[in-house]
């Protein structure tokens, strides 16, 4: 994953790198978006680890005894694929655009890698991500480790996500959203 950062922060200054990723389709319109999950997207995934394992512990002190841990593990195997989706993005497409800036085209089978990445490997990251969601609420819900009306509200969250990535908005803005309720479970508890 370091890697990756690095070779998104290197690439995205490149000189007339913008103009290059114009050639590698409308997921990737310009280097701004790379430079984002480097400034933003990974340092967000290790807290959100960092918080999630907080959360888990809390909850196995407060007698769950496998479905937070369950959820752990799916966080930590959705952080993973999402490292891979953010490193093909940050090599191949960054490849795929010098390629498209030298020749005028990206090489004929980028364009399959990317739908992948972005389709198969981003539904297999988010429904990990989303389950995990679903059993924290509901261990959340059933240790009392958060309120009932929080509680609650985490598990309705958590529901409508579901839809809300897969039919409405098929954005990982989702995930950012999503354990939230968790966090100001844990502020209001102290």
């Amino acid at each position: 994953m370091l890697g990756a950062v690095v070779l998104i922060a290197a690439q995205g200054r490149l000189d007339g790198m913008a103009a290059a990723f114009r050639g590698v389709g409308p997921q990737s319109g310009d280097a701004s978006g790379l430079r984002t999950i480097a400034r933003f997207g990974v340092p967000y995934t290790l807290l959100q680890l960092a918080g999630l394992a907080l959360f888990t512990a809390r909850l196995h002190a407060a007698g769950d005894r496998g479905p937070a841990v369950a959820a752990l593990a799916l966080v930590v195997f959705s952080a993973a694929f999402s490292a891979i989706e953010g490193s093909f993005h940050a090599s191949v497409t960054v490849w795929a655009a010098q390629e498209a800036a030298r020749t005028g085209a990206a090489p004929p089978f980028y364009q399959p890698l990317r739908r992948w990445a972005n389709g198969d490997v981003q539904l297999v990251y988010m429904s990990a991500f989303l389950c995990a969601m679903l059993l924290y609420s509901w261990s959340a819900l059933r240790t009392g480790l958060l309120s009932g009306w929080l509680g609650w509200t985490a598990l309705a969250w958590s529901l409508m996500s579901v839809p809300l990535y897969f039919l409405v908005l098929g954005a990982p803005l989702v995930i950012v959203v999503s354990p939230l309720p968790f966090g100001v479970g844990l502020l209001l508890r102290g």
